[in-house]
């Protein structure tokens, strides 16, 4: 309760626990002139130009603000005005009005989620609570001040109704169907109400650090006092509150949920493979080996297990998987259903991969087809199993590198695990049930000339439970030639890389464990 920054805000000078690194201070509180994320009119007559204007803002910026969008300004005064009342109001009683759920869905808190474990706080106080469904939750919701759960309850509805509005104007531009985004992909809407006190030093610490939401649209009430920035072209541009406006953040999602692989065979794959691994050692040894050229193997750590200094926690089944009859010969036979079930699984996981890298071809102005033949003839599944580990902070499971293929279809099953380095720091990618993460490979990054990127990751181990993830990498031929595809390059926009063998790479990559952080 003392650890709320509203009870104790007074204070000279600003104590060392918020005080940033030199390199993360947001220094002078310096908005550039002349430039502002877009502000789109909601009630504008030509939907097309609205539809247009999103898609330009949500490629340039990430960020839009709206205005005309049909919440009633009354009831967005009065959802302000409410949560100011509710941080004002003595530390007693928030703790108490946060305290009625079991689950801890509704909950006040300071700093982070993890205030007890990091280097530095942040200057904010936090109310988080689900706004769907009423009758689940609203039950949990803070009753003081005496309007909360009245005046927020109709803020989430009309809230709610303009993200779908948003939306669909959004699966418009992208031309999905009507209601693409309805149901799964947006049923879980959350209210985060962030309370920033004054501050003694705000050249010193960061009410919020840099980050990307993790949903799929965020809608912002900012308020009427500056605060929120945005990163582009290399600086932060303050985002000028707009009376009445919402802003609009597009959430930084890279999980293909919507796709053809059927539920039941992704969860019948993950079984197989968990089967595989539990089964005693004299049935896998004869899979066991550190060749890289047996056609399936088994190992443990990696390939180079007698001579790496350190190892890692993980064992690994790799095979190839085209062409499917041709390689299912030295697949394993127990369990009874592994050739049954993991060969019906490379072939949906394969359609997925054609229908996404046709979906980049367009995306990149190259011509349908550009990515099939030589560039993704080989297809190759990686099972990744880590056991539980006795210490998870000591160890990692697979270490930082980015993957040196054209795509991955990562299938990373219930438990977390997969990280992602994401502007300095690792993010976790938390798995969605039946949904498949997608990896750009280090070989799309040099055909696209950078204007996509492969991104560094790594794998870590808990101690409570095994997890079980498989990876289906595309790979080129051997012999295919790789180099920045000339749609791309031009004389203004020369080839960043020369070209080369794949299989000269791959080599390189195999041999060399420096070249798999570049």
């Amino acid at each position: 309760m003392e650890k709320l920054v509203s009870s104790w805000f007074n204070v000279r000078p600003l104590p060392e626990a918020y005080v940033f690194p030199p390199e993360q201070r947001p220094g002078k509180l310096f908005f550039p002139q002349g430039k502002s994320i877009p502000v789109l009119d909601l009630g504008g007559q030509d939907r097309k130009e609205t539809i247009q204007l999103i898609m330009k803002a949500s490629k340039e910026f990430g960020f839009f603000q709206v205005t005309n969008h049909g919440v009633s300004k009354d009831l967005i005064d009065d959802t302000l005005a409410l949560a100011k009342e509710f941080h004002a109001m003595p530390a007693e009683d928030k703790i108490s009005e946060c305290s009625k759920d079991p689950d801890r869905s509704c909950k006040l808190y300071t700093s982070s989620g993890k205030y007890a474990t990091e280097e530095k706080h942040y200057w904010r106080d936090c109310l988080i609570h689900p706004s769907h469904s009423f009758e689940k939750y609203m039950q949990f919701w803070p009753a003081k001040p005496v309007r909360y759960r009245e005046v927020i309850g109709k803020y989430s509805i009309e809230v709610r109704k303009l993200s779908s509005k948003i939306l669909e104007l959004l699966s418009e531009g992208l031309k999905l169907s009507s209601g693409y985004f309805s149901s799964d992909l947006s049923e879980s809407p959350m209210l985060l109400i962030n309370h920033y006190p004054p501050c003694p030093d705000p050249s010193l610490t960061l009410g919020l650090a840099r980050h990307r939401d993790p949903g799929v649209v965020s809608i912002v009430l900012q308020g009427d006092v500056h605060g929120l920035q945005v990163f582009k072209d290399e600086e932060w541009i303050g985002v000028e509150p707009i009376h009445h406006a919402f802003v609009v953040n597009i959430g930084y999602v890279l999980q293909v949920i919507k796709h053809e692989v059927p539920p039941k065979l992704i969860n019948d794959t993950m079984d197989v493979f968990k089967e595989f691994f539990d089964m005693p050692a004299e049935d896998k040894v004869s899979f066991y080996s550190e060749n890289p050229s047996k056609t399936c193997k088994l190992y443990t750590s990696s390939l180079s297990y007698d001579r790496e200094e350190i190892h890692l926690w993980r064992d690994n089944l790799r095979h190839p998987c085209h062409p499917l009859e041709e390689c299912m010969k030295f697949w394993p036979e127990k369990p009874t259903r592994y050739r049954e079930v993991v060969g019906a699984y490379s072939n949906e996981a394969k359609k997925l991969g054609s229908i996404i890298l046709e979906l980049i071809a367009e995306g990149l102005g190259l011509e349908s087809g550009y990515f099939r033949n030589q560039l993704s003839e080989s297809l190759v599944l990686s099972i990744n199993h880590y056991p539980p580990c006795p210490n998870p902070s000591l160890t990692l499971g697979l270490v930082k590198h980015c993957d040196p293929n054209l795509i991955t279809i990562l299938l990373q099953g219930d438990v977390c695990g997969l990280q992602v380095l994401k502007d300095g720091e690792w993010i976790g990618v938390e798995p969605l049930p039946n949904a498949f993460v997608i990896n750009i490979g280090y070989i799309l990054q040099v055909i696209s000339n950078n204007k996509l990127k492969s991104v560094e990751h790594r794998a870590v181990t808990n101690s409570k439970e095994a997890r079980t993830s498989a990876a289906l990498f595309i790979n080129p031929a051997n012999d295919c030639l790789i180099e920045p595809t000339k749609t791309l390059t031009e004389a203004s926009n020369p080839p960043i890389y020369r070209a080369f063998q794949y299989q000269e790479f791959l080599m390189d990559y195999i041999s060399n464990p420096t070249r798999r952080n570049q």
